[in-house]
């Protein structure tokens, strides 16, 4: 397993984000012009694509990866909900999670709702679920970026700057 820098994590979570944020079919489900024509192919060469990507990033530090994973995941959800999260938060921003990767062949809804329950740590120790993989939190954090005026960049770069701080905290 190759070194994991700062670097090449961020560069491997942008290289995802970019191929989750490249589907032929817009946010609201509708199809840009021509891209009808297209259709199943395109949508095939974009999953390609994303895989290539999210097999960057699985080559990665699996420990570190889900942790810079979830802490995006809560940023970007403490940015949307400022006042809190609720279960109609939960359940719409799974819908929209769901409906932007519906492109992607391997898309669960399960695995988008573990990735979304795991970042918020609400799953009991010992419970049982299927993990889900870097792609679900990938997915989840491209549905929920567009909303925010912080680019995915900035969002990495302070995630990783809150991973360096939490070493440094001394236990007791």
């Amino acid at each position: 397993m190759p070194i994991t820098t700062p670097r090449r994590l961020s560069e491997a979570i942008l290289s995802a984000l970019a191929a989750a944020g490249s589907a032929d079919v817009t946010a609201g489900g509708e199809h840009p012009a021509g891209a009808h024509m297209a259709g199943a192919h395109m949508a095939g060469e974009h999953s390609a694509g994303f895989e290539a990507a999210i097999a960057r990033l699985d080559a990665l530090d699996h420990a570190l990866v889900s942790l810079l994973l979830a802490g995006m995941i809560r940023r970007l959800l403490e940015l949307r909900h400022p006042d809190g999260f609720d279960g109609s938060d939960v359940q719409q921003v799974l819908t929209e999670a769901v409906r932007a990767s519906q492109w992607y062949r391997d898309s669960d809804p399960r695995l988008l709702a573990a990735a979304l329950m795991g970042a918020l740590t609400v799953l009991e120790p010992g419970e049982r679920v299927t993990r889900p993989s870097a792609a679900h939190a990938i997915l989840l954090i491209a549905a929920l970026l567009p909303d925010q005026p912080t680019g995915a960049a900035a969002l990495i770069e302070a995630e990783l700057a809150e991973l360096r701080r939490a070493e440094t905290i001394e236990l007791p």
